[in-house]
């Protein structure tokens, strides 16, 4: 296949993810510098996941999605400025929901060359859908989003089943608090790009040990 998916810890780093990881960090500040106040290494660095879609005849980054981790034990969890719009009135619904651990959806990006659907396919749809994919093999509860309005991305989360919480203004864009449970997401109803997605994970590199597919192996201790 022409385009490979990829999952990796940008804090743990092998020669091949330290080029991935300055290869997204390039594209992310292209696509978001600009767009915030002020862009911050930090909120590339401390995501425990980051996703990329490559172009493998040219090795670009045609699109990124990061994801970060976050459980309700922790008062620091709860009053990261990430959390900030998840009040406790709604972490107490998640709760009720039997929500824990979330994982957050964040930073949603395409290459501004690819853009205008260059390659043929909605990249934005194609990257969504693998975080879908993504979530369901990862070991956390729910799926957080907070999602601009004006780019319509709250609509596209919501045809993956997640659910509106909410709205806030962050900086000068409105945006859409989203949350979604284990075993809600629904798939692409686009027969030819759900097959895509299906490739792509089916064929992803995975570094990361956070996010597996696979059933997880019983341990049974040996006494010698």
């Amino acid at each position: 296949m022409k385009y490979q998916y990829y999952l990796f810890n940008p804090r743990i780093l092998t020669d091949e993810t330290a080029k991935l990881t300055n290869q997204v960090y390039e594209t992310w500040k292209q696509v978001y510098d600009g767009i915030f106040e002020s862009l911050h290494t930090d909120d590339f660095y401390r995501n425990e996941v980051i996703t990329c879609l490559k172009d493998m005849e040219t090795d670009e980054v045609l699109a990124f999605h990061m994801y970060s981790v976050f459980d309700d034990r922790a008062s620091s969890h709860l009053e990261h400025r990430y959390m900030e719009p998840f009040t406790p009135e709604l972490v107490k619904k998640f709760q009720a929901e039997g929500a824990h651990t979330y994982m957050s959806l964040e930073y949603l990006g395409v290459n501004t060359s690819y853009q205008l659907s260059k390659p043929g396919f909605k990249v934005a749809d194609i990257i969504s859908a693998l975080s879908m994919k993504a979530f369901e093999a990862s070991p956390w509860d729910g799926l957080l989003a907070v999602a601009r309005m004006d780019y319509k991305i709250h609509e596209k989360a919501q045809r993956f089943g997640m659910r509106p919480m909410g709205e806030i203004m962050r900086g000068k864009y409105p945006c859409q608090l989203l949350f979604l449970k284990k075993h809600e997401t629904k798939e692409l109803s686009d027969p030819f790009l759900a097959k895509m997605v299906n490739e792509l994970w089916n064929a992803k590199i995975n570094y990361t040990d956070l996010i597996s597919d696979q059933p997880v192996k019983k341990r049974h201790l040996k006494i010698a």
